[in-house]
């Protein structure tokens, strides 16, 4: 049976990222991980405000296709059912 699992961590910077909008130190990540038949396989992105995104409505967007991802879906289905992001 598949698993999905999906968390938001904040990751340091080493000193400063600094462009003309602004300077972070810290950045918010989602992190995504699938467990199947002893394999795990994990991905992470960053969300941008810029786009609309934040790591809350990422989380939600993942978790309305849960039952889905658990139950199987390929990838390209996956992308069909998901909005670029």
């Amino acid at each position: 049976m598949r698993r999905l699992a999906v968390g938001v961590e904040t990751w340091p910077i080493a000193g400063r990222f600094v462009i003309a909008r602004g300077a972070v130190t810290e950045i918010h990540v989602v992190t995504v991980g699938i467990a199947e038949a002893g394999c795990i396989g994990r991905g992470e992105c960053r969300p941008y405000a810029r786009y609309g995104e934040a790591p809350d409505t990422v989380v939600a967007e993942i978790e309305a296709q849960r039952s889905t991802i658990e139950g199987g879906i390929e990838r390209p289905e996956l992308q069909n059912r998901m909005k670029p992001g």
